[in-house]
């Protein structure tokens, strides 16, 4: 019950890996294809009812591999079984490309096989959306009169306003800032947009 609701308060977005020895074999299923098992035990049957209740996927039982590259662990008796799984949330398992015991257990004081799996993730940054400039018609400064005076007189009064209302005299980035804010006011007040674009001409 800790471990669902752990996972359950995990984004979705991100990865969630679930490794260990989970005391559980797990027999052919809808989820589970590929399995050393031929049916589930009773800790395999609860394992793949938390699987489906969260949204996770066994990687063992993913992949079609030979039933040496199946079992996980060895018994003193010599019997071996799938008890050893890599676990995934849905949004993610895509991202496995292979998941198998290693055949030896050299360098490994255990009675259980080393399971590795491999991903390949494609992470993205958000893309950061800058905002357009209206496109304003720029060449009426030069060639209407009446909106270069409008235009002037809109962006000084707009200036004068912004610096008296600093409570002391305004710093260089201050005053640049002001500019820029009543140049933006003084443009939208009495420049023109550009004429849209029609569609294709008809041929």
């Amino acid at each position: 019950d800790e471990l669902s609701s752990l996972i359950r308060s995990t984004p979705k977005h991100n990865i969630q890996i679930i490794g260990g020895d989970l005391n559980a074999q797990l027999g052919p299923s809808q989820h589970n294809k590929f399995t050393f098992h031929e049916e589930s035990n009773r800790n395999g049957i609860h394992l793949e009812h938390f699987l489906i209740e969260n949204g996770l996927f066994c990687l063992n039982t993913r992949f079609q591999k030979r039933r040496g590259k199946l079992w996980t662990h060895r018994y003193p008796n010599g019997v071996t079984a799938q008890l050893d799984y890599i676990i995934v949330n849905k949004k993610w398992v895509n991202s496995a490309h292979n998941c198998e015991a290693y055949n030896t257990f050299e360098g490994v004081s255990s009675d259980h096989r080393i399971v590795s799996s491999r991903f390949q993730l494609s992470l993205r940054a958000n893309k950061k959306r800058s905002a357009k400039k209206p496109p304003y018609d720029w060449k009426q400064l030069s060639c209407n009169m009446n909106i270069k005076k409008q235009f002037t007189i809109t962006l000084q009064n707009r200036f004068e306003k912004l610096q008296q209302e600093e409570d002391s005299p305004p710093c260089p980035n201050d005053t640049y800032i002001n500019f820029v804010t009543a140049h933006r006011h003084a443009a939208k007040k009495c420049i023109p947009l550009k004429p849209k674009r029609g569609g294709n001409a008809p041929w």
